[in-house]
């Protein structure tokens, strides 16, 4: 498909002919060159690796929050806490852009449900797990795995 600019002028006449895309180019987006397995590859983990941590720290920050006894403490941890939530998201906003949504959700959730336990709650606050919790947190890596196992391409 294509279309015919003509350009007139007083000594010539020109004609151009420009293909036309499918879509208005208003709205076009460019191909996004292909980068190599272990460019994306990093950037997932990464980006997985941010929203983890993000997530950790703001259920920490929470945590901390709740044991404030004055709206002074209660803010002096409420706000790095919700600051580190939104970096997380932000986060899983972008590892969105390379994965679907029920696998990206599914593997940042799981893996932040497992940092919160293993080091917020039983190195930072030295809160006791149960071995039942112990095995609760290996059927949710257990989850994971089977999730990225079978990741439709």
């Amino acid at each position: 498909m294509c279309t015919t600019l003509v350009v007139n002028s007083a000594k010539s006449s020109l004609r151009y002919s420009l293909p036309l895309a499918p879509y208005s180019l208003r709205w076009y987006n460019p191909p996004i060159p292909q980068q190599g397995v272990t460019m994306k590859a990093l950037r997932l983990v990464l980006l997985v690796l941010c929203s983890v941590s993000f997530n950790i720290l703001a259920s920490a920050g929470f945590k901390l929050s709740s044991a404030s006894v004055d709206w002074r403490g209660v803010l002096r941890w409420q706000i790095p806490a919700n600051i580190a939530g939104t970096v997380g998201v932000l986060a899983l906003t972008g590892l969105m852009h390379f994965l679907p949504l029920n696998v990206a959700y599914a593997v940042v959730q799981g893996l932040t449900v497992i940092g919160v336990q293993v080091l917020a709650a039983r190195m930072l606050f030295h809160e006791n797990i149960h071995p039942m919790q112990w095995l609760g947190s290996g059927m949710v890596v257990a989850g994971i795995v089977l999730i990225c196992a079978f990741i439709r391409r």
